[in-house]
């Protein structure tokens, strides 16, 4: 994610990359967006804002897969967003360990997500009535790893609950969206919502 902090950065955004812990170089035990990965993000957030230069006026938030899940609970508990990206993202981990086709992705929930109760505490479609920052959601029309009813059905939690909601169902792509496809479709949102340069 280096490459797209670059670029956000040189868009006029302030910019810290957050890797959850227990995965990429981070610490700690993973927990799969539970309690743990939503409290470090929330911390990393407060960082930024005691340390950006100039103080922060407008905050976007952009997550993927289960960064997307852990961005959106962070978003359902923080008040201080003007703008959610979620590409990717589980919403309602009960029905993905029924629909997902990928069986890496039970095995981790079924390890990380602390059974069924854990998989309810961990998905963002309970809360989202909770959620008040416009939401812009990106999935892959073939994302066979978190089908594209996640985002379809919490877009329409969200909607009922009187979110801005935005969704772009990118055609004939999978999972792994390339940010080459996902910039595009996120560059005008940021722009509207921190005034991203271009």
């Amino acid at each position: 994610m280096i490459g797209l902090g670059w670029y956000l950065a040189n868009q006029g955004a302030t910019v810290m990359l957050v890797s959850q812990p227990g995965y990429g170089l981070s610490d700690g035990k993973p927990d799969l967006a539970g309690t743990r990965t939503v409290d470090a993000l929330s911390r990393a957030l407060d960082r930024l804002r005691r340390f950006a230069p100039g103080g922060l006026l407008r905050i976007a938030i952009w997550g993927i897969s289960t960064g997307a899940t852990a961005a959106a609970l962070l978003a359902e508990r923080r008040k201080d967003l003007s703008a959610v990206v979620l590409q990717s993202g589980l919403y309602d981990l009960d029905a993905v360990y029924r629909e997902s086709a990928d069986d890496s992705l039970k095995r981790a929930l079924e390890k990380e997500g602390g059974g069924k109760n854990g998989w309810r505490k961990r998905s963002p479609t309970l809360l989202a009535s909770s959620l008040h920052a416009p939401v812009l959601l990106v999935h892959g029309e073939l994302d066979v790893y978190a089908p594209t009813s996640q985002a379809t059905a919490f877009a329409n939690k969200l909607r009922a609950a009187g979110v801005d909601v935005r969704t772009s169902v990118v055609p004939q792509v999978g999972h792994g969206i390339g940010m080459d496809t996902a910039l595009p479709l996120v560059r005008p949102f940021l722009r509207e919502r921190i005034g991203l340069k271009r």
